[in-house]
């Protein structure tokens, strides 16, 4: 087992159950959008992770997305 890092919003679409394709769908984004916001390959706008935390029925916040490298947690992985 390795220890990766996972992302606040990650966390909070996991623990609501939504798959990337889900949660894009009720943003209006892109599903590869998505991945890149999780695997902070990019950043959203600040008006989209509004959206998000509203679909994420604010499970997660505005600076957890805006500044994700902050809030970084240990998953453990099978890698």
């Amino acid at each position: 087992m390795e220890a990766c890092k996972e992302t606040a919003l990650k966390r909070a679409r996991s623990a609501l159950g939504l798959s990337q394709k889900d949660l894009a769908a009720r943003v209006g984004i892109k599903q590869e959008s998505l991945s890149n916001f999780e695997t902070m390959r990019a950043k959203p706008k600040p008006e989209t992770a509004e959206m998000l935390v509203l679909a994420l029925e604010n499970t997660v916040t505005l600076e957890q997305l805006l500044f994700p490298a902050r809030f970084l947690t240990d998953q453990l992985s099978d890698k």
